[in-house]
């Protein structure tokens, strides 16, 4: 449509003839811009869009509407021109995607805002939007703030209308008018950009709201969880220990967290001639918590059953194996296993029979000599269908003392960084082996934690004494 045409056609709406002179101008403005961006490169007007046309005929396009709009227009500068410049930066162009940061954004929310002067109440405000939406493309693209886009709003009112008053000179009437659209066009977009931003805000307060519900029913779950593993943790420690067996034993638990993945126990064997004996577990499940839990809480279920009336600690080991290696995926246990038979001519000598998964050697402490690693090779349970156990024995008697432990107490770290390690461990427990099981107990942990940094555990500490009166 002719520019005359058009003022024929918009009088039959009533719209003021200064409201078509000024869309028409702004119009062919708009199309000077459209020419500053048909003179690009070759290969950025090739470029595809998502739409799956190129940008060349994105830009066509829009040169149509102006042609029907105005006709023919002169070229040279736009009173747009600094204002686009401004907001679309020419170096980066060629490298953006153009439904982002890109001209054609921006060329529509310009088309939409010019559209708006000529258009009904209603409408208006709905083309306005329209270019709120548009630019909203490019606000979130560039991780605008809302603060920016309304200084952004603010700086281009004041652009455009400096530039119509310079290009309108005395047409005072018409000046007026354009301001008057204007800064209603501009009240318009920036109540509709805070009408975004509650939405926005409302939305995130709704989505926090909604992790904190969530996260307060998985710390719920959680601690229901712990709560769960305590109870295993608590059925896996011995409550009592067999009495009238010719041993006496001393234990100490302290878990790194709620709850641990460590276990010791105590089991009255018959043997196939009809004697009996004593057989003992310490063990460490991979991991803390509830997993560890539940795989310790697996092995005591299988240990004594292992056994079987024999005095065969590397076949008991071979059979938890296989009995756990399909059940803790990927998970492991170190497991010390042994069994005292006694003799039946005196309760306080015998046999200490023993075998080793992958856990810390049993030690012997006897009046007079040093410290004894009781150390037999073996595999961690659960990982290797053969643990390759090696099975050992050792003579005992009255007042010796068998000391089993797990790892956390060798590997507690100290002040200098170093951890407190065998050494340190066997000089110390060799210090105090005169004391009762249950001191002897009371002095290990202490001397562990007292060594430790801050107190702080990086592992379970378990600590199990076998006396032999």
């Amino acid at each position: 449509m002719a520019f005359l045409q058009m003022e024929a056609t918009n009088a039959a709406h009533s719209f003021p003839t200064s409201r078509t002179r000024l869309f028409a101008l702004l119009v062919s403005e708009y199309g000077r811009i459209l020419r500053r961006e048909l003179s690009k490169t070759p290969e950025t007007l090739a470029r595809a869009m998502r739409e799956g046309f190129s940008y060349e005929s994105f830009l066509r396009d829009q040169m149509d509407f102006v042609q029907a709009t105005v006709g023919e227009f002169d070229d040279g500068p736009s009173i747009l021109e600094k204002i686009y410049i401004r907001f679309v930066d020419a170096k980066v162009l060629d490298h953006q995607d153009f439904d982002h940061i890109t001209a054609k954004n921006y060329l529509l929310s310009l088309r939409a805002r010019i559209e708006a002067i000529l258009a009904t109440e209603t409408a208006e405000e709905e083309a306005l939007r329209r270019s709120v939406n548009i630019l909203m493309k490019v606000v979130n693209a560039q991780n605008s703030t809302f603060t920016e886009f309304n200084l952004r709003e603010n700086a281009i009112r004041i652009e455009l209308l400096l530039a119509l008053k310079r290009d309108l000179g005395g047409e005072n009437e018409l000046y007026k008018e354009a301001r008057n659209i204007l800064d209603r066009h501009s009240l318009i977009l920036i109540n509709y950009m805070h009408e975004i931003f509650l939405e926005r805000l409302n939305a995130s307060l709704q989505e926090e709201k909604r992790l904190r519900e969530e996260l307060e029913k998985k710390r719920q779950q959680t601690e229901q969880e712990l709560r769960m593993a305590q109870k295993i943790q608590e059925s896996l420690l011995p409550t009592s220990f067999p009495e009238h067996v010719g041993l006496r034993f001393s234990a100490r638990y302290l878990p790194m967290s709620s709850v641990g993945g460590d276990f010791y126990d105590v089991a009255s064997v018959s043997l196939k001639d009809g004697s009996r004996a004593v057989g003992v577990i310490i063990a460490d499940a991979s991991g803390h918590g509830v997993p560890a839990a539940f795989i310790a809480a697996m092995t005591k279920m299988v240990w004594q059953s292992s056994l079987d009336a024999c005095i065969d600690p590397a076949d008991a080991l071979g059979r938890i194996n296989r009995q756990l290696l399909e059940r803790i995926s990927g998970n492991f246990i170190t497991v010390g296993l042994g069994v005292f038979q006694q003799t039946s001519e005196n309760p306080r000598k015998g046999l200490f029979h023993f075998a080793n998964g992958g856990h810390p050697p049993c030690i012997l402490l006897r009046h007079g000599e040093p410290p004894r690693m009781l150390e037999a090779r073996g595999r961690i349970i659960g990982i290797f269908p053969d643990v390759q156990v090696e099975k050992k024995a050792v003579e005992y008697r009255s007042g010796d003392r068998f000391v089993f432990y797990t790892d956390g107490l060798i590997e507690a770290r100290m002040e200098d960084g170093e951890i407190i390690g065998e050494e340190r461990f066997l000089a110390h427990i060799q210090s105090v082996q005169r004391l009762s099981g249950e001191a002897f107990c009371d002095q290990v942990i202490s001397f562990v934690k007292e060594s430790a940094i801050d107190c702080s555990q990086d592992d379970d500490l378990t600590l199990f004494v076998v006396d032999v009166p």
